[in-house]
């Protein structure tokens, strides 16, 4: 049985989910999609539920699986997403780092389990640097701003 961790979703992060997952959407040829979409119309339901309470939740837990966290990376164009509003940019950004996060937790505890931390494959390899390459693109902007005038680097 694959284990799951805990993301923080925010309702337009839930949203989002909802508008670039499909049902049909497989992993190893098992189906995840309809059971991460089934998660995020709870989340939707909740958010509206406690939308009229003095104080609404900003986030809500959900349960994501390995596969679960690999789907929304794929389904997550980058190029789709790039013809949004800077809102929906943000929020599609936080929620893919999130879910990065996730995915490197996975492949830690893989490693741990089985030993296999000097034993990798190029797929593995290549894998890693894809994640670790798009969450320096997504932290880029504060990356690419300027030092202030007097301060080196060093």
């Amino acid at each position: 049985m694959d284990t799951a961790r805990t993301v923080m979703v925010s309702e337009t992060e839930a949203w989002l989910l909802d508008e670039c997952i499909r049902h049909t959407a497989v992993d190893g040829g098992q189906p995840v999609g309809k059971q991460l979409l089934l998660k995020v119309f709870s989340l939707l339901g909740e958010f509206r539920d406690r939308a009229a309470q003095p104080y609404p939740p900003t986030e809500l837990p959900m349960a994501v699986t390995e596969a679960e966290a690999w789907a929304i990376d794929y389904h997550f164009n980058a190029a789709r997403l790039q013809r949004a509003d800077p809102a929906t940019i943000k929020a599609a950004r936080d929620l893919l780092l999130k879910v990065f996060n996730v995915i490197l937790e996975f492949q830690s505890r893989s490693e741990m389990t089985t030993g296999a931390a000097t034993a990798k494959t190029a797929e593995d390899d290549r894998s890693r640097e894809r994640l670790q390459e798009w969450r320096r693109l997504m932290q880029g902007d504060e990356a690419d701003r300027p030092e202030p005038s007097g301060e080196s680097a060093e």
